[in-house]
């Protein structure tokens, strides 16, 4: 799943091409700066402090403003201890390990160009946005704000644990423009503790298969490579927020985000992971999310403007599941559950079916574990009018599949290139998909319920 829009470090812009095995995310956010409150609403200060004394408050604005720009120079020359000092003298032991262990991660991950802004006064806290690059990866900087209390010295960060420096427990593992930030996700309260595995083991897994979804889509889509900065969070919580859209997020195994202009990226996207997605996914199951997401990040950064969301998600699914040792009817099986109690529908998933609600990791799919990691359906009344997500993202894999078989994975990859539009029928589609496969919009999807009727072995 992928959405043009920075996730809560940022500001929301709405959808651009989705994405999914649904699945992937933008995450930057604020440096590992001492004194992060805990989860629920931002605090305000304490004191009589910002919004009470325009002189007072002009003093303690411009003094965090000399904090920020002190901690970033340092960074940016390499001066730990320096770092450390703008913000963590007079911290407690915990809080100036937390802040150390920051640091290590930060530059682990190739932070650089790290800046804040002038600090400026919001809601009775005193707000900056921070920016940095992860290098060899970003090609533009991520910024994201973070909010302070300056009525206290040193400074204290407000709000949240947001950027993955941050969050405690986590781990890098990187290869060339591939980088893993992860955490060890919780395990199950039934598992003994002992049994968790170390973060630096989950970083370093999925890492290996990250490599291989980035082989996987260069194979497809060709040069050049797609470079990738993935979150794995600890928990489902901390997913949904680095994710941007906690009403649904929770329920996709990764999704892919950050802002987009004009329809192509600007330089600054993540794929964020669903913890307990990823521990309940077999490995070729985990390889098929990544390789979906990976697919989005290619097509983020090299196609611009809207194209139907059955192709985009169609799209991505082939790729992924290319080269998977699976019966077709098992990898699309929601499509056909849904198929045998309503009927083959009329016309490939329209974009509502693509942006429709489903449940993840539901009971008795019918599966094997691990994959169509989108998971089960949620039945929908009438399903010819409207197929749930899950059966959508089956429906344009098949026509991805179809359309491949007619023109050669080539021509469909041309095809996605090309096609431009919100519909199989705008001009922007059409005429690609008759240049390219010699069809017509109805030819399409006359083969492709051909296709899904046989599958189903509908009477």
């Amino acid at each position: 799943m992928s959405f043009d829009r920075e996730p809560s470090w940022g500001q929301p812009r709405r959808r651009e091409v989705l994405a999914a095995t649904l699945g992937a995310v933008a995450v930057g956010l604020a440096a590992g700066l001492s004194g992060c409150a805990g989860p629920g609403s931002v605090p305000r200060p304490t004191s009589a402090g910002v919004g009470s004394a325009p002189g007072a408050d002009a003093d303690r604005v411009a003094a965090l403003a000399a904090v920020l720009r002190s901690r970033a120079q340092a960074y940016a020359r390499g001066d730990r201890d320096a770092w450390l000092a703008a913000v963590s003298s007079g911290a407690g032991a915990d809080q100036a390990r937390e802040d150390a262990a920051a640091y290590e991660l930060m530059r682990a991950l190739g932070v650089t160009r790290l800046s804040y802004a002038e600090p400026r006064v919001s809601d009775g806290v005193v707000a900056s946005d921070l920016s940095y690059v992860v290098a060899g990866v970003d090609t533009a900087s991520c910024v994201v704000p973070t909010t302070w209390d300056p009525s206290v010295l040193p400074p204290r960060r407000l709000g949240v644990p947001a950027a993955p420096w941050e969050q405690g427990g986590m781990a890098v593992a990187r290869r060339d423009r591939v980088v893993v930030v992860a955490g060890a996700p919780a395990a199950p309260e039934s598992t003994a503790p002992e049994s968790t595995v170390p973060a630096s083991m989950v970083a370093a897994e999925v890492l290996s298969h990250a490599l291989d979804a980035v082989a996987a889509v260069r194979r497809l889509w060709g040069e050049p490579g797609a470079s990738a900065v993935l979150l794995l969070p600890p928990s489902p919580a901390i997913f949904a927020r680095w994710a941007g859209d906690q009403d649904s997020a929770a329920s996709l195994p990764a999704v892919t985000v950050g802002p987009v202009v004009g329809g192509r990226s600007t330089g600054c996207d993540r794929v964020v992971v669903n913890p307990d997605a990823w521990r309940q996914l077999r490995p070729d199951g985990r390889r098929v999310v990544l390789t979906h997401e990976v697919t989005h990040l290619v097509l983020r950064r090299d196609v611009g403007g809207e194209m139907p969301g059955w192709l985009a998600e169609g799209y991505c699914e082939y790729v992924a599941y290319a080269g998977v040792d699976l019966p077709e009817a098992q990898i699309v099986a929601p499509l056909l559950r849904e198929v045998r109690r309503s009927g083959v529908p009329p016309h490939l998933p329209s974009q509502t079916a693509i942006d429709g609600q489903h449940t993840l990791l539901g009971a008795d799919t019918g599966e094997p574990p691990g994959f169509n990691p989108t998971a089960a359906a949620t039945p929908t009344p009438g399903g010819t009018a409207e197929l749930d997500r899950t059966a959508a993202y089956a429906a344009a894999l098949l026509a991805c599949r179809v359309l491949a078989e007619r023109a050669g994975p080539d021509g469909l990859t041309g095809l996605v290139r090309q096609a431009r539009g919100s519909d199989l029928r705008d001009g922007g589609v059409a005429g690609p998909l008759r240049r390219i496969a010699g069809w017509t919009p109805d030819d399409l999807e006359r083969a492709w319920r051909d296709r899904v009727h046989a599958l189903a072995a509908l009477p």
